[in-house]
């Protein structure tokens, strides 16, 4: 279930309209600004005992409805598998 506590940036500021679900776990912000990645668990879609196992990402452009967020990777991971995000930093 959604709650209306929007996930934060960097800063503690709020994303406005993102509703973020219990279930997310990690985010990173895009290096562009316009969107972030995230983790989360399934939902009702799974029985109460996997909802919280089968982690997966999704990527979501700020500014859009999450329900068009894009589903990146997890589908195929194992059930105890955890995904972790950190932005890799280049030198130009």
């Amino acid at each position: 279930m959604s709650s209306t506590a929007p996930l934060a940036r960097k800063s503690a500021a709020p994303i406005p309209g993102v509703a973020v679900s219990d279930r997310r776990r990690q985010s990173r912000l895009a290096r562009d600004g316009k969107g972030f990645w995230y983790t989360r668990y399934p939902g009702p879609d799974r029985p109460a005992a996997e909802q919280h196992f089968f982690q997966q990402l999704y990527f979501h452009l700020i500014g859009t409805d999450s329900g068009q967020d894009t589903y990146v990777l997890g589908k195929g991971f194992p059930k105890v598998a955890e995904i972790l995000l950190e932005i890799a930093s280049t030198r130009n």
